[in-house]
């Protein structure tokens, strides 16, 4: 997923000296990382840009598209819980409507992830635990009718299934 929020930010007003520099360089250098696919290093420096404003300037709106960031890196390495947690911290700090929306998908779309990973290895209760926090969102943001809401249930359904407790998958394709 390449919805990467590149951040071409002039960073007036951050809060302390001759830091905005610095920022502006990291921020380059994630940016570039990302485009080359190289996740490790844009992660590296877009951590250094989030300890940064984390030590002088907590309050700092940019800090949220930061967190972002640091999720949508996370993501691409296939590391949902961590970017699950980069998206609670953007969503704790935003006031904007839409981009409350926003996480709050990107956050079902990682639990979905985590459903799906730990459905192939296995673990189905694993699986069925982070499906069902992907359904909590999706009933929050989606109608009812929704093909998002479809899909989780399906695949709880289909867990429920391979786990041989029939009542428990058609109850749960039923919903739908």
């Amino acid at each position: 997923m390449k919805k990467f929020f590149l951040v071409f930010l002039i960073l007036i007003g951050f809060g302390y000296g001759g830091d905005i520099e610095k920022v502006e360089l990291l921020n380059q250098k994630v940016i570039e990382a990302y485009q080359k696919d190289d996740y490790i290093v844009a992660l590296k420096y877009n951590q250094k840009i989030i300890n940064l404003y984390e030590n002088y300037n907590k309050h700092n709106t940019n800090l949220e598209l930061y967190y972002t960031n640091q999720a949508e890196i996370l993501l691409s390495l296939e590391r949902y819980k961590e970017a699950i947690s980069f998206y609670y911290k953007a969503l704790k700090m935003s006031k904007n409507p839409s981009k409350i929306k926003l996480y709050k998908n990107s956050i079902s779309i990682a639990n979905y992830k985590l459903g799906l990973y730990f459905e192939k290895v296995f673990q189905y209760s694993k699986s069925i635990l982070y499906f069902k926090k992907s359904l909590i969102l999706n009933l929050e943001l989606y109608d009812e009718d929704d093909i998002a809401i479809f899909l989780v249930y399906d695949k709880l359904s289909t867990i429920y299934f391979n786990m041989e407790k029939y009542d428990e998958a058609f109850k749960t394709i039923a919903k739908y």
